[in-house]
């Protein structure tokens, strides 16, 4: 008989040993597949603020480029007019001529054409590359956000797999007995349990 009890005991401590391995499993698993999607939307995140980062620097290099284009344009409209004045001068005409002063005028529009050309031109590319890098930046953020809920998820569903709440590691297996004692009962009279003297 005593023989029996120990084969008993023992049996009841490697069961409680695989059914707390068990536990410890669901755990890993649930953590890792948690964390892995976790992870892939803080790469994602990662990856689309770098994008995010490359299309802004672009569009300040693309500004930068405008801005020495205007300057160069600025720069040929003064040195056509200076030269178209010199040679009015230099041909015995009156630089106030109705005919010079109507060349000079459209000179000086097409030059102002071509700067501000420049101008819109940058602008409206910088304008799509900050539009871009914005896209990307929500696209990085959405990401995140998916990640996060596929992690909850991922969890969630690990944890269910593996029986969730009915196979907790502090359970105890059917048919064997709890080593914590049952609360007493009390007897309640009136609504006030007994024995209470308030």
């Amino acid at each position: 008989m005593a023989a029996l009890a120990a084969v008993a005991v023992k049996g009841f401590a490697m069961a409680k040993t695989a059914y707390a391995a068990i536990g410890g499993a669901r755990t890993i698993a649930t953590a890792a597949s948690s964390i892995g999607q976790f992870k892939q939307g803080h790469e994602a995140r990662k990856s689309k603020l770098r994008e995010s980062q490359a299309y802004r620097d672009a569009a300040h290099r693309t500004m930068a480029a405008t801005t020495r284009d205007i300057a160069e344009e600025d720069r040929k409209k003064d040195r056509m007019h200076s030269r178209a004045v010199a040679i009015a001068a230099a041909s015995g005409g009156g630089v106030d001529d109705p005919s010079i002063v109507q060349a000079l005028g459209e000179l000086n529009a097409e030059g102002e054409y071509r700067v501000m050309s420049a101008l819109w031109s940058g602008q409206n590319e910088a304008a799509g590359l900050q539009f871009r890098a914005e896209a990307a930046r929500r696209e990085g953020e959405a990401a995140f956000q998916i990640g996060v809920i596929n992690a909850i998820t991922a969890g969630y569903s690990t944890y269910q797999a593996f029986g969730g709440a009915s196979s907790t590691v502090s359970s105890v297996p059917s048919g064997a007995s709890s080593p914590v004692p049952a609360k007493p009962k009390t007897l309640t009279v009136f609504g006030n349990p007994k024995g209470y003297n308030g």
